[in-house]
């Protein structure tokens, strides 16, 4: 019956736009000149027709992913789906359900789940999507694409979640990546030309796990949108990020701050302050975390800074073994030989000592001023030799490869004290920056 009702109205609708589609006719002036009747309006848009369906059973169903923009192309095939899509509706407000498992490569277990208008996709969709422990050699068209090597080994699980709205795109994406290893290096032009296989060794836990949380946005305008380049864009900027600034990224995960690499040292000691301890307690839970990196703690010391104090430690050595007496009296007299014995007896003195002896009562200021110059003196004077400052460096580093050894967890092999170039005059404390390979 519903049928036979609908055809009349069909007929009904076909007559005006039959009347619509013949020849205007045409008007005669008082010249006999013809001219055209006035066009006929439109026809009003048709209504859509509704639709729902309640519910629509997928059984053993099957689907393919293709990827033919990249060479060679990448495809993913889903097998084995199971599962309900309910609530279909031709309203632009209706929201399905969706929920589907199956296989991805014909042994991943996947997962499907969400809402979305399959009638119009494109203005809404929410939907999760979860699959576990694929082979990632079939991902080579992209690694070689992007990154520039194939992947030889590792497995991947990901969970993500996917909104979009108004034909935007905003997506949560959990990636774990397990037992990554990279194989032959792949001739692309659009290679990014970074030492990954550092950053796989900076992500990787001691598992060989390695586990990313990679936000993802955009918009399905853009005529360069494609998932699979965007997803690998996002990977490839975290990888950028982590071998150009590795320690802020260790600093991030594991403490320490991203300057965890830095240790200052006193000018003329290599005695760590707290600060350092606690920042190396980190970098050495860092190490822990990440067995697969290697330390190089550079050899440093600063001329400028440490030579002078090396110098004054040097004198201050020289008084120490005469006594050293805190009397400042007595301190003066120790002082004035030790000057006319390494400068000569010739040597003139500074205006504040032959002040300090021409007084006849000797006031703690005036003794001060005058010890204070003899001490400059004595240090400008001294030789501290280029030998010192080399063992001065090497202290440092050493302390440095106890901080990190001490506890036993970090193999001694990972980490190296290596020699450095000299280390510029800049600020009060010299830096010891460390490398990681």
């Amino acid at each position: 019956p519903g049928a036979k009702a609908a055809a009349p109205r069909a007929q009904a609708a076909a007559a005006p736009a039959t009347a619509a589609a013949a020849p205007a006719p045409v008007a005669r002036s008082r010249k006999g000149r013809g001219a055209r009747a006035p066009a006929a309006a439109p026809p009003a848009p048709l209504t859509p027709f509704p639709m729902s369906i309640g519910t629509v059973k997928m059984v053993n169903g099957s689907a393919d992913y293709t990827d033919l923009w990249i060479k060679p192309s990448f495809a993913l095939d889903m097998r084995s789906l199971n599962g309900t899509v309910t609530g279909l509706s031709s309203d632009p407000k209706s929201r399905a359900k969706l929920a589907l498992d199956g296989k991805l490569a014909s042994y991943s277990p996947l997962h499907i789940a969400g809402e979305l208008n399959l009638l119009s996709a494109a203005l809404y969709t929410d939907v999760t999507l979860s699959f576990k422990d694929l082979d990632l050699t079939i991902v080579n068209p992209y690694s070689g694409y992007f990154v520039g090597y194939k992947i030889d080994k590792g497995k991947l699980s990901v969970d993500v979640a996917y909104k979009i709205d108004q034909r935007q795109l905003k997506a949560e994406q959990h990636f774990v990546v397990d037992q990554l290893e990279l194989g032959d290096r792949v001739d692309s032009p659009e290679a990014m030309h970074l030492p990954f296989k550092l950053a796989v060794a900076l992500l990787k836990d001691t598992n060989g796990v390695i586990d990313l949380a990679l936000p993802m946005s955009g918009s399905l305008d853009d005529p360069q949108f494609r998932i699979g380049p965007i997803i690998w864009k996002v990977f490839v900027n975290l990888i950028e990020k982590a071998v150009t600034a590795p320690f802020a990224l260790l600093g991030h995960l594991f403490g320490g701050g991203e300057h965890m690499n830095v240790v200052e040292f006193a000018a003329g000691s290599a005695e760590l302050g707290k600060p350092a301890q606690e920042q190396l307690a980190s970098l050495e839970k860092a190490l822990q975390q990440r067995p697969q990196l290697k330390l190089d703690v550079p050899i440093v010391a600063s001329a400028g800074l440490d030579r002078t104090q090396l110098a004054r430690a040097a004198v201050e050595a020289a008084l120490a073994a005469r006594g050293a007496p805190a009397d400042p009296a007595k301190r003066f007299q120790l002082l004035l030989e030790q000057f006319r014995a390494g400068l000569g007896k010739e040597a003139p003195l500074p205006a504040s000592v032959a002040a300090a002896q021409a007084a006849k009562k000797k006031d703690p200021d005036t003794l001060a001023a005058a010890n204070a110059d003899l001490e400059a003196a004595l240090i400008a004077h001294a030789q501290v030799p280029d030998a010192d400052l080399e063992q001065l460096g090497r202290a440092r580093a050493a302390a440095i490869q106890n901080a990190l050894l001490a506890g036993g967890q970090i193999d001694p092999g990972r980490v190296f004290i290596v020699n450095a170039p000299p280390k510029p005059d800049t600020g009060d404390t010299v830096k010891v920056e460390m490398a990681i390979h």
